[in-house]
Protein backbone atom coordinates (compact mmCIF):
# COMPACT_ATOMS: atom_id res chain seq x y z
CA UNK A 1 0.00 0.00 0.00
CA UNK A 2 1.34 3.33 -1.02
CA UNK A 3 1.84 5.56 1.69
CA UNK A 4 0.67 9.35 1.41
CA UNK A 5 3.15 11.61 1.61
CA UNK A 6 1.83 15.48 1.99
CA UNK A 7 4.04 18.22 0.82
CA UNK A 8 6.14 19.70 3.30
CA UNK A 9 5.09 23.29 5.23
CA UNK A 10 7.00 25.90 3.65
CA UNK A 11 8.39 27.56 6.31
CA UNK A 12 7.85 31.59 7.13
CA UNK A 13 10.70 34.04 7.23
CA UNK A 14 11.15 34.97 10.50
CA UNK A 15 10.91 38.67 11.69
CA UNK A 16 14.69 38.66 12.30
CA UNK A 17 15.06 37.54 8.69
CA UNK A 18 12.64 40.10 7.42
CA UNK A 19 14.38 42.57 9.21
CA UNK A 20 18.05 41.98 7.54
CA UNK A 21 16.52 41.80 4.11
CA UNK A 22 14.78 45.31 5.13
CA UNK A 23 18.36 46.54 6.24
CA UNK A 24 20.47 45.18 3.72
CA UNK A 25 18.22 46.46 0.57
CA UNK A 26 18.49 49.86 2.65
CA UNK A 27 21.88 49.90 2.95
CA UNK A 28 21.89 48.74 -1.09
CA UNK A 29 20.39 51.46 -1.74
CA UNK A 30 22.33 53.84 0.67
CA UNK A 31 25.36 52.84 -1.41
CA UNK A 32 24.55 53.61 -4.55
CA UNK A 33 23.31 57.03 -3.46
CA UNK A 34 26.40 57.53 -2.04
CA UNK A 35 28.75 56.10 -5.02
CA UNK A 36 26.50 59.22 -7.30
CA UNK A 37 27.17 61.79 -4.73
CA UNK A 38 30.93 60.72 -4.61
CA UNK A 39 30.93 61.54 -7.89
CA UNK A 40 28.86 64.63 -8.70
CA UNK A 41 29.55 66.35 -4.64
CA UNK A 42 32.71 65.24 -3.65
CA UNK A 43 33.30 68.17 -1.46
CA UNK A 44 30.09 67.35 1.19
CA UNK A 45 30.75 63.92 1.02
CA UNK A 46 34.45 64.57 2.52
CA UNK A 47 33.20 67.43 4.73
CA UNK A 48 30.58 64.66 6.08
CA UNK A 49 32.79 61.81 6.50
CA UNK A 50 31.77 59.90 3.76
CA UNK A 51 34.57 60.05 1.54
CA UNK A 52 38.56 60.17 2.14
CA UNK A 53 39.54 63.63 0.77
CA UNK A 54 42.76 62.72 -1.39
CA UNK A 55 39.76 61.29 -3.66
CA UNK A 56 38.67 64.58 -4.35
CA UNK A 57 37.97 65.34 -8.13
CA UNK A 58 36.00 67.94 -9.91
CA UNK A 59 32.72 66.78 -11.21
CA UNK A 60 32.06 66.97 -14.88
CA UNK A 61 30.27 70.01 -15.55
CA UNK A 62 28.81 69.24 -19.15
CA UNK A 63 25.45 68.76 -20.76
CA UNK A 64 26.45 65.39 -21.68
CA UNK A 65 27.10 64.84 -17.40
CA UNK A 66 23.89 66.02 -16.36
CA UNK A 67 21.98 64.18 -18.68
CA UNK A 68 23.74 60.97 -17.03
CA UNK A 69 23.41 62.65 -13.58
CA UNK A 70 19.46 63.05 -14.01
CA UNK A 71 18.71 59.49 -15.13
CA UNK A 72 20.99 57.90 -11.84
CA UNK A 73 18.75 60.42 -9.89
CA UNK A 74 15.40 59.08 -11.35
CA UNK A 75 16.56 55.16 -11.40
CA UNK A 76 17.92 56.18 -7.78
CA UNK A 77 14.50 56.91 -6.71
CA UNK A 78 12.76 54.05 -8.56
CA UNK A 79 15.03 52.26 -5.91
CA UNK A 80 12.94 53.86 -3.19
CA UNK A 81 9.44 53.74 -4.55
CA UNK A 82 8.00 50.81 -2.72
CA UNK A 83 10.14 51.26 0.57
CA UNK A 84 8.40 51.92 4.04
CA UNK A 85 11.23 53.49 5.22
CA UNK A 86 11.10 57.06 6.23
CA UNK A 87 14.71 57.31 5.59
CA UNK A 88 14.57 55.83 2.31
CA UNK A 89 11.59 57.95 1.43
CA UNK A 90 13.32 61.18 2.35
CA UNK A 91 16.81 60.00 -0.02
CA UNK A 92 13.73 59.32 -3.11
CA UNK A 93 12.47 62.80 -2.63
CA UNK A 94 15.93 64.56 -2.82
CA UNK A 95 16.73 62.59 -5.75
CA UNK A 96 13.07 63.50 -7.67
CA UNK A 97 13.73 67.19 -6.46
CA UNK A 98 17.67 66.63 -8.02
CA UNK A 99 16.33 65.62 -11.27
CA UNK A 100 13.86 67.82 -11.92
CA UNK A 101 16.25 70.75 -11.10
CA UNK A 102 18.97 69.60 -13.77
CA UNK A 103 15.63 69.22 -15.93
CA UNK A 104 14.83 72.81 -15.76
CA UNK A 105 18.68 73.86 -15.97
CA UNK A 106 19.41 75.02 -12.91
CA UNK A 107 23.13 73.88 -13.93
CA UNK A 108 23.71 76.22 -16.02
CA UNK A 109 22.93 79.28 -13.83
CA UNK A 110 26.42 81.16 -14.07
CA UNK A 111 26.62 81.16 -10.44
CA UNK A 112 25.91 77.21 -10.13
CA UNK A 113 29.97 75.66 -10.44
CA UNK A 114 30.88 79.10 -9.25
CA UNK A 115 29.33 77.87 -5.92
CA UNK A 116 30.95 74.56 -6.18
CA UNK A 117 33.95 76.28 -6.63
CA UNK A 118 33.46 77.96 -3.46
CA UNK A 119 32.85 75.47 -1.07
CA UNK A 120 34.90 72.90 -2.48
CA UNK A 121 37.69 75.09 -1.32
CA UNK A 122 36.27 75.84 1.96
CA UNK A 123 36.14 72.42 2.01
CA UNK A 124 39.39 71.45 1.94
CA UNK A 125 40.90 74.32 3.72
CA UNK A 126 39.35 73.69 6.78
CA UNK A 127 39.99 70.30 6.47
CA UNK A 128 43.76 71.48 6.17
CA UNK A 129 43.58 73.44 9.26
CA UNK A 130 42.57 70.37 10.72
CA UNK A 131 45.57 68.89 10.20
CA UNK A 132 44.68 66.80 6.87
CA UNK A 133 47.59 67.60 4.75
CA UNK A 134 46.12 68.96 1.47
CA UNK A 135 48.31 68.84 -1.95
CA UNK A 136 47.22 72.43 -2.83
CA UNK A 137 49.21 73.32 -5.60
CA UNK A 138 47.23 70.58 -7.08
CA UNK A 139 43.88 71.35 -6.34
CA UNK A 140 44.35 75.27 -7.61
CA UNK A 141 46.33 73.73 -10.61
CA UNK A 142 43.32 71.96 -11.54
CA UNK A 143 40.45 74.43 -10.27
CA UNK A 144 41.86 76.76 -12.73
CA UNK A 145 41.80 74.11 -15.54
CA UNK A 146 37.95 73.37 -14.58
CA UNK A 147 36.83 76.70 -14.83
CA UNK A 148 38.59 76.73 -18.10
CA UNK A 149 36.22 74.40 -19.01
CA UNK A 150 32.71 75.43 -18.11
CA UNK A 151 31.78 76.55 -21.92
CA UNK A 152 27.96 75.87 -21.53
CA UNK A 153 26.73 78.40 -18.33
CA UNK A 154 24.18 81.22 -20.11
CA UNK A 155 24.94 84.71 -19.42
CA UNK A 156 22.54 84.88 -16.52
CA UNK A 157 21.03 88.38 -15.74
CA UNK A 158 22.39 91.70 -14.06
CA UNK A 159 21.24 90.58 -11.21
CA UNK A 160 23.44 86.91 -11.34
CA UNK A 161 26.09 88.50 -13.13
CA UNK A 162 26.47 91.20 -9.76
CA UNK A 163 26.64 88.36 -7.13
CA UNK A 164 29.03 86.53 -9.10
CA UNK A 165 31.73 89.44 -9.57
CA UNK A 166 30.84 90.27 -5.65
CA UNK A 167 31.73 86.64 -4.85
CA UNK A 168 34.70 86.17 -6.79
CA UNK A 169 36.19 89.31 -5.87
CA UNK A 170 35.54 88.17 -1.69
CA UNK A 171 37.19 84.59 -3.26
CA UNK A 172 40.19 86.56 -4.60
CA UNK A 173 40.98 88.18 -1.45
CA UNK A 174 40.45 84.83 0.62
CA UNK A 175 42.96 83.20 -2.05
CA UNK A 176 45.49 86.06 -1.39
CA UNK A 177 44.88 84.32 2.71
CA UNK A 178 46.38 81.03 1.53
CA UNK A 179 48.79 81.90 -0.48
CA UNK A 180 50.01 83.99 2.34
CA UNK A 181 49.70 80.91 4.87
CA UNK A 182 51.13 77.99 2.86
CA UNK A 183 54.34 77.57 1.51
CA UNK A 184 54.93 77.12 -2.57
CA UNK A 185 51.50 77.66 -3.92
CA UNK A 186 52.26 81.61 -4.80
CA UNK A 187 52.18 81.10 -8.39
CA UNK A 188 49.06 78.01 -8.62
CA UNK A 189 46.96 80.42 -6.94
CA UNK A 190 47.51 83.65 -8.81
CA UNK A 191 46.57 81.39 -11.42
CA UNK A 192 43.62 80.67 -9.87
CA UNK A 193 42.71 84.08 -9.29
CA UNK A 194 43.59 84.80 -13.48
CA UNK A 195 40.98 82.19 -14.14
CA UNK A 196 38.25 83.38 -11.72
CA UNK A 197 39.15 86.80 -13.99
CA UNK A 198 38.60 85.22 -16.92
CA UNK A 199 34.88 82.89 -15.92
CA UNK A 200 33.24 85.98 -15.18
CA UNK A 201 34.45 87.67 -18.14
CA UNK A 202 33.02 85.14 -20.51
CA UNK A 203 30.25 85.22 -18.22
CA UNK A 204 29.50 88.79 -18.96
CA UNK A 205 30.23 88.59 -22.91
CA UNK A 206 27.43 85.75 -23.45
CA UNK A 207 23.55 86.83 -24.18
CA UNK A 208 21.74 87.48 -20.91
CA UNK A 209 19.45 85.05 -20.41
CA UNK A 210 17.83 84.38 -16.58
CA UNK A 211 18.28 80.78 -15.54
CA UNK A 212 16.80 80.51 -11.62
CA UNK A 213 14.91 78.31 -10.91
CA UNK A 214 12.39 78.80 -8.03
CA UNK A 215 12.30 76.22 -5.35
CA UNK A 216 8.84 76.11 -5.21
CA UNK A 217 6.60 76.02 -7.95
CA UNK A 218 3.65 79.16 -8.03
CA UNK A 219 0.67 76.42 -7.97
CA UNK A 220 1.69 75.04 -4.79
CA UNK A 221 1.42 78.95 -3.17
CA UNK A 222 -1.09 81.11 -2.19
CA UNK A 223 -0.06 84.66 -3.80
CA UNK A 224 -2.83 86.84 -2.40
CA UNK A 225 -1.75 85.51 1.10
CA UNK A 226 1.51 87.21 0.80
CA UNK A 227 0.14 90.43 -0.69
CA UNK A 228 -1.52 90.50 2.13
CA UNK A 229 1.01 89.47 4.48
CA UNK A 230 3.35 92.20 3.16
CA UNK A 231 0.33 95.02 2.92
CA UNK A 232 0.10 94.40 6.80
CA UNK A 233 3.59 93.95 7.85
CA UNK A 234 5.32 96.81 9.25
CA UNK A 235 9.12 96.40 10.04
CA UNK A 236 9.81 97.09 13.19
CA UNK A 237 12.54 99.58 15.13
CA UNK A 238 14.87 98.06 16.74
CA UNK A 239 16.85 98.50 19.68
CA UNK A 240 21.21 97.91 19.04
CA UNK A 241 21.89 94.69 19.71
CA UNK A 242 24.96 94.88 21.79
CA UNK A 243 28.32 92.64 20.82
CA UNK A 244 28.26 89.38 22.22
CA UNK A 245 31.75 88.67 23.04
CA UNK A 246 33.25 85.35 21.79
CA UNK A 247 34.44 83.94 24.94
CA UNK A 248 30.48 83.83 26.01
CA UNK A 249 29.16 82.87 23.05
CA UNK A 250 31.78 79.85 23.00
CA UNK A 251 31.89 79.15 27.02
CA UNK A 252 28.61 80.28 28.16
CA UNK A 253 26.00 80.08 25.51
CA UNK A 254 26.56 76.12 25.18
CA UNK A 255 25.60 75.38 28.20
CA UNK A 256 21.93 77.37 27.81
CA UNK A 257 20.93 74.56 24.88
CA UNK A 258 22.88 71.81 25.28
CA UNK A 259 21.64 69.67 28.07
CA UNK A 260 23.31 68.50 30.35
CA UNK A 261 21.79 65.41 31.31
CA UNK A 262 22.14 63.71 27.34
CA UNK A 263 24.69 62.56 25.68
CA UNK A 264 24.92 65.57 23.22
CA UNK A 265 28.40 67.13 23.28
CA UNK A 266 29.24 70.84 23.36
CA UNK A 267 31.34 71.50 20.28
CA UNK A 268 35.04 72.52 19.77
CA UNK A 269 35.68 76.01 18.30
CA UNK A 270 38.46 76.91 15.84
CA UNK A 271 38.80 80.10 14.95
CA UNK A 272 39.68 81.21 11.67
CA UNK A 273 40.30 84.71 10.94
CA UNK A 274 39.20 84.57 7.27
CA UNK A 275 35.94 83.43 7.93
CA UNK A 276 35.00 86.83 9.41
CA UNK A 277 31.29 87.00 9.80
CA UNK A 278 30.69 83.41 8.88
CA UNK A 279 30.93 79.81 10.69
CA UNK A 280 30.84 76.26 9.18
CA UNK A 281 30.09 73.55 11.73
CA UNK A 282 31.56 69.73 11.28
CA UNK A 283 29.73 66.54 13.15
CA UNK A 284 32.06 64.40 12.75
CA UNK A 285 34.45 62.91 13.62
CA UNK A 286 34.09 65.71 16.28
CA UNK A 287 31.39 68.35 16.36
CA UNK A 288 33.34 71.76 15.46
CA UNK A 289 32.35 74.70 15.15
CA UNK A 290 34.84 76.96 12.99
CA UNK A 291 34.24 80.55 13.02
CA UNK A 292 35.42 84.17 12.12
CA UNK A 293 36.00 87.31 14.68
CA UNK A 294 33.16 88.87 13.67
CA UNK A 295 30.49 85.76 13.13
CA UNK A 296 28.58 86.36 16.71
CA UNK A 297 25.53 85.39 15.01
CA UNK A 298 26.74 82.57 12.78
CA UNK A 299 27.99 80.97 15.57
CA UNK A 300 24.67 80.80 17.64
CA UNK A 301 22.88 79.38 14.44
CA UNK A 302 26.17 76.86 14.30
CA UNK A 303 25.49 75.39 17.86
CA UNK A 304 21.50 75.25 17.36
CA UNK A 305 22.35 73.48 14.24
CA UNK A 306 24.68 70.87 15.92
CA UNK A 307 22.60 70.31 18.80
CA UNK A 308 19.75 69.49 16.25
CA UNK A 309 22.02 67.35 14.60
CA UNK A 310 23.18 65.22 17.53
CA UNK A 311 19.49 64.44 18.28
CA UNK A 312 19.22 62.18 15.11
CA UNK A 313 19.57 58.79 15.24
CA UNK A 314 19.86 57.77 12.30
CA UNK A 315 22.08 57.33 8.82
CA UNK A 316 24.48 60.72 8.51
CA UNK A 317 23.96 60.77 4.78
CA UNK A 318 20.55 61.98 4.98
CA UNK A 319 21.75 65.64 5.78
CA UNK A 320 23.42 65.44 2.61
CA UNK A 321 20.49 64.29 1.09
CA UNK A 322 18.28 67.50 2.57
CA UNK A 323 17.69 70.31 0.35
CA UNK A 324 19.18 73.45 2.29
CA UNK A 325 15.67 75.14 2.68
CA UNK A 326 14.65 72.55 5.20
CA UNK A 327 18.07 73.28 7.31
CA UNK A 328 16.86 77.11 7.45
CA UNK A 329 13.67 76.68 8.07
CA UNK A 330 14.39 74.35 11.04
CA UNK A 331 17.41 77.20 12.38
CA UNK A 332 14.12 79.62 12.48
CA UNK A 333 12.31 77.08 14.85
CA UNK A 334 15.42 76.27 17.21
CA UNK A 335 16.02 80.53 17.30
CA UNK A 336 12.44 80.63 17.90
CA UNK A 337 12.55 78.68 21.36
CA UNK A 338 15.94 80.29 22.12
CA UNK A 339 15.98 80.66 26.19
CA UNK A 340 14.71 84.66 26.88
CA UNK A 341 16.47 84.75 29.96
CA UNK A 342 19.90 83.64 28.87
CA UNK A 343 20.81 87.43 27.95
CA UNK A 344 19.65 90.61 27.06
CA UNK A 345 21.58 90.81 24.25
CA UNK A 346 20.59 87.17 22.90
CA UNK A 347 17.04 88.64 22.87
CA UNK A 348 17.56 91.57 20.94
CA UNK A 349 19.51 89.23 18.46
CA UNK A 350 16.92 86.44 18.13
CA UNK A 351 13.91 89.18 17.91
CA UNK A 352 16.22 90.96 14.88
CA UNK A 353 17.10 87.44 13.46
CA UNK A 354 13.68 86.56 13.00
CA UNK A 355 12.52 89.70 11.38
CA UNK A 356 15.31 89.98 9.04
CA UNK A 357 13.90 86.20 7.72
CA UNK A 358 10.02 87.37 7.91
CA UNK A 359 10.86 90.40 6.22
CA UNK A 360 13.24 88.70 3.23
CA UNK A 361 10.17 85.85 2.95
CA UNK A 362 7.83 89.00 2.31
CA UNK A 363 10.01 90.72 -0.42
CA UNK A 364 10.89 87.17 -1.99
CA UNK A 365 7.20 86.98 -2.64
CA UNK A 366 6.68 90.49 -3.45
CA UNK A 367 9.08 90.07 -6.27
CA UNK A 368 8.56 86.27 -7.51
CA UNK A 369 4.87 86.46 -7.18
CA UNK A 370 3.80 89.93 -8.06
CA UNK A 371 6.77 91.25 -10.39
CA UNK A 372 8.02 93.41 -8.24
CA UNK A 373 11.16 95.55 -9.38
CA UNK A 374 13.95 95.08 -7.32
CA UNK A 375 14.65 98.78 -6.82
CA UNK A 376 11.12 98.64 -4.63
CA UNK A 377 12.29 95.57 -2.45
CA UNK A 378 15.47 97.59 -1.80
CA UNK A 379 13.92 100.45 -0.40
CA UNK A 380 11.60 98.51 1.91
CA UNK A 381 14.45 96.35 3.07
CA UNK A 382 16.58 99.38 3.49
CA UNK A 383 15.40 100.84 7.02
CA UNK A 384 15.46 97.34 8.45
CA UNK A 385 19.08 95.78 6.73
CA UNK A 386 20.60 99.50 5.49
CA UNK A 387 21.54 100.50 2.13
CA UNK A 388 24.83 97.76 1.25
CA UNK A 389 23.29 94.90 3.27
CA UNK A 390 19.68 95.24 1.41
CA UNK A 391 21.45 95.67 -2.08
CA UNK A 392 22.73 92.50 -1.31
CA UNK A 393 20.14 90.27 -0.32
CA UNK A 394 17.63 91.69 -3.23
CA UNK A 395 20.62 90.06 -5.75
CA UNK A 396 20.31 87.13 -3.32
CA UNK A 397 16.55 86.72 -3.78
CA UNK A 398 16.47 87.55 -7.63
CA UNK A 399 18.71 85.24 -8.15
CA UNK A 400 17.62 82.17 -5.61
CA UNK A 401 13.76 83.16 -6.25
CA UNK A 402 11.33 81.43 -3.68
CA UNK A 403 13.76 80.81 -1.50
CA UNK A 404 12.93 82.01 1.50
CA UNK A 405 9.56 82.15 1.08
CA UNK A 406 9.70 78.00 1.03
CA UNK A 407 11.86 78.47 4.26
CA UNK A 408 9.04 81.03 5.94
CA UNK A 409 6.75 78.53 5.27
CA UNK A 410 8.08 75.27 6.54
CA UNK A 411 8.93 76.83 9.30
CA UNK A 412 5.61 78.28 10.48
CA UNK A 413 4.42 74.47 9.72
CA UNK A 414 7.04 73.29 12.25
CA UNK A 415 6.16 75.49 14.61
CA UNK A 416 2.69 74.92 14.83
CA UNK A 417 3.59 70.65 15.35
CA UNK A 418 5.81 71.38 17.90
CA UNK A 419 3.69 74.80 20.15
CA UNK A 420 4.56 74.54 23.62
CA UNK A 421 7.12 71.70 23.57
CA UNK A 422 10.27 73.71 22.63
CA UNK A 423 13.09 72.14 22.20
CA UNK A 424 11.33 68.72 23.71
CA UNK A 425 9.34 68.24 20.66
CA UNK A 426 10.17 64.73 19.54
CA UNK A 427 10.20 65.32 15.81
CA UNK A 428 13.73 66.98 16.53
CA UNK A 429 15.03 63.76 16.89
CA UNK A 430 13.58 62.72 13.62
CA UNK A 431 16.42 64.80 11.90
CA UNK A 432 15.18 66.38 8.41
CA UNK A 433 13.38 63.30 7.14
CA UNK A 434 9.66 64.17 7.95
CA UNK A 435 9.36 67.67 5.85
CA UNK A 436 8.40 68.37 2.86
CA UNK A 437 8.98 71.51 0.93
CA UNK A 438 5.81 73.29 -0.22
Amino acid sequence: MKRYVGRRKRLQPSQDDQLGDVTAKKDTIKQAFVKLLAERAPAAMIWHDLAPHHSFQWPEWSQNAFSKERKEWLALSQLTMTSDDAEVRHWGRFARLAANRIAQGAWQSPLAPWHTLRSAFFTLWLLDIQGQDIAWERVCSHAADWLHSLTEQRGGDVFARAQLRGEADDFQRWLGMVAATQDGVGQVVASLAAAVDDYVAQIDQRDMCPVDVPWATSAHVNAWEWHNRRILYEIPGFTPVPVMSIKWLTEHFPSAIFPADTNERIPQYVLVPALDRSSWVRFTPEPTVFFGPNAQGSIILSQLYLRWVQQYRYDRVSFVLTPSPIFESVLYVLVTYLPEETSKALSLWKQRWRNLVDALALADAWMWLEGAEPKRAQEWLKSLLGDDRATAWVLRLKTDPSHFLVVHDLAEHILEESKGMGYEWAGFARGPIDYLLP
